[in-house]
């Protein structure tokens, strides 16, 4: 036997498909089918082994034939999941960069406002190490507090 194709080891006469009777012999079946073919045909016959191992090999390709499918399905499903958090990441940057560009500005003014806190920052520590009238060369006495001695020498500085 080939892969597809058993081999065939007789044939049964028929007439209007249902199998014809031992009381007809081949000569007549012959006979028969030259007077009138109408109804009349044959049908192969296989061992019984070719056709286990035909059906056995068709049930396997049915059965991964729907493992397939079901794989493609979950891969689908991912995909459209996929796609959708994909559709809802692509709004919340279109947002994000919505709020940075208008607000750019205002990261201008944040990243300036940084820089003068490190510059108390640094001011407060020399002034734990330092006395403030040589730092910042004014008289303290005229401000109720040292941070509003700095607030002004900062805009001092700024001015």
């Amino acid at each position: 036997m080939t892969k597809n194709k058993p081999e065939i080891v007789g044939y049964v006469p028929t007439k209007n498909g249902k199998l014809v009777g031992e009381d007809l012999s081949l000569e007549d079946f012959t006979e028969q089918l030259r007077e009138n073919p109408a109804g009349l045909s044959v049908v192969p016959l296989i061992r019984l082994g070719d056709y286990e191992i035909l059906e056995a090999d068709r049930n396997q390709q049915y059965d991964m034939k729907v493992k397939a499918r079901e794989q493609r399905d979950k891969v689908v499903a991912e995909l459209k999941t996929l796609q959708a958090k994909c559709r809802m990441l692509e709004s919340e940057l279109a947002t994000v960069k919505k709020v940075a560009y208008g607000n750019a500005e205002l990261l201008d003014e944040c990243e300036e406002l940084r820089k003068v806190a490190d510059q108390y920052r640094k001011l407060i520590e020399m002034g734990e190490d330092f006395h403030w009238e040589n730092i910042i060369r004014v008289d303290i006495s005229d401000f109720p507090s040292r941070a509003d001695a700095i607030d002004a020498v900062m805009r001092e500085s700024r001015g």
